[in-house]
């Protein structure tokens, strides 16, 4: 069994569409195209999920049945967690692999590179 960190980034900040980030208003409408990557302070830790795969911690963190939050192999970090989506990270705490929630499974990211 593996454990992996899930980060979810703000909904209300930020936007996730057809590959590409944009900024939302204080309103909440798309405003802006980012033109920088994001990187993990664009990110909040939200849980820790010990589950066998990636696949694993899509289910474990979606409301699918019940709130995810009270499933037995996860630890959250704050209460009213929106379910995993499109544009999260999740770390693989044993591998130190990071992936990226996608339309359709995960990709694997580059590891974020030192600022000299």
């Amino acid at each position: 069994m593996a454990k992996y960190a899930v980060y979810h980034y703000d909904m209300k900040k930020l936007y996730y569409g057809f590959g590409k980030w944009s900024f939302r208003n204080n309103i909440g409408e798309i405003t802006e195209p980012c033109t920088t990557p994001l990187t993990m302070e664009d990110y909040e830790l939200v849980a820790i999920v010990d589950t066998p795969s990636l696949e694993g911690v899509f289910e474990s963190t979606n409301h699918i049945h019940d709130n995810w939050e009270l499933n037995d192999n996860v630890t959250t970090f704050k209460n009213g967690n929106r379910s995993t989506s499109v544009g999260d990270m999740v770390l693989n705490l044993d591998t130190l692999g990071r992936f990226f929630c996608n339309s359709f499974g995960w990709d694997e990211m580059e590891a974020e590179k030192a600022e000299v």
